[in-house]
């Protein structure tokens, strides 16, 4: 659960240049999740961005995609994240959110997805 998370916080639409994760203790509460993917806030924390929300009209089709992949982040976990990104996408879309995410290659990314080699507790 905590690799999901982890992966899924990386979903975050954010300037490849910027550091932009929170390391956690451990597994968290849905709702610290939520606000930690949403506006960037630690556990228990303050929100430290403006909430991300998609209008209601895009939620039914946000396009998203690997934006950039950074050059130390391993090769060979490349088939890896391509396989967690499309069954994440598929849960998403057939959880009954009123949420449907595309899986795009190039053009504009609602979701930008920016692989990193960054080490756990960093």
């Amino acid at each position: 659960m905590l690799t999901r998370r982890t992966f899924l916080a990386a979903l975050l639409p954010l300037p490849a240049a910027a550091q932009e994760f929170v390391a956690v203790p451990g597994l968290i509460s849905d709702e610290a999740f939520y606000n930690l993917v949403s506006c960037g806030a630690a556990p228990d924390g303050d929100c430290t961005k403006p909430q991300i929300r998609w209008p209601a009209e895009r939620q039914l089709r946000l396009r998203v995609g690997i934006a950039q992949v950074g050059i130390s982040f391993p090769g060979y976990k490349l088939d890896l994240v391509d396989r967690a990104l499309d069954g994440a996408i598929e849960e998403i879309n057939t959880s009954g959110a009123r949420l449907f995410l595309e899986r795009v290659y190039e053009g504009h990314y609602d979701i930008p997805i920016y692989l990193l080699d960054v080490s756990r507790g960093t």
